[in-house]
């Protein structure tokens, strides 16, 4: 966040904060922390950027861990269904190389939806 502060200081507007984040967190000391953990993330860009500051969230979908555990994708959801300026990219289409790590291909449609969801939210 600090480093944020110091982009947007040095003139730097951002417009857009981009999380494609959940994988590590698909376990069962994890899991039912992270709505909790990922809202007090989104009020902290908040307080730092306003109320309008835009947030678009993504996991990789077909990772096992996120199967085993629907939390993730689940709180990713209901988090842009609750918080106004919240969307999520869907990447359960997207071929991976690993199981987490999207191929060129996919990185390039998962960027076009991303953007889309940003900059398509006003």
């Amino acid at each position: 966040m600090d480093q944020l502060r110091k982009e947007n200081a040095d003139g730097v507007q951002l417009k857009c904060f981009v999380w494609i984040q959940g994988e590590s967190d698909a376990t069962p000391d994890y899991a039912p922390l992270y709505r909790r953990n990922l809202a007090a993330l989104i009020e902290r860009l908040r307080q730092s950027y306003g109320s309008a500051f835009r947030i678009v969230l993504g996991v990789s979908e077909r990772h096992p861990g996120i199967l085993q555990f629907p939390a993730i994708k689940d709180a990713q959801s209901r988090l842009a269904k609750e918080m106004p300026g919240v969307r999520t990219v869907s990447t359960a289409d997207l071929e991976t190389v690993d199981g987490t790590h999207f191929t060129p291909e996919s990185q390039l449609a998962l960027g076009n939806r991303i953007f889309q969801s940003c900059f398509g939210m006003f």
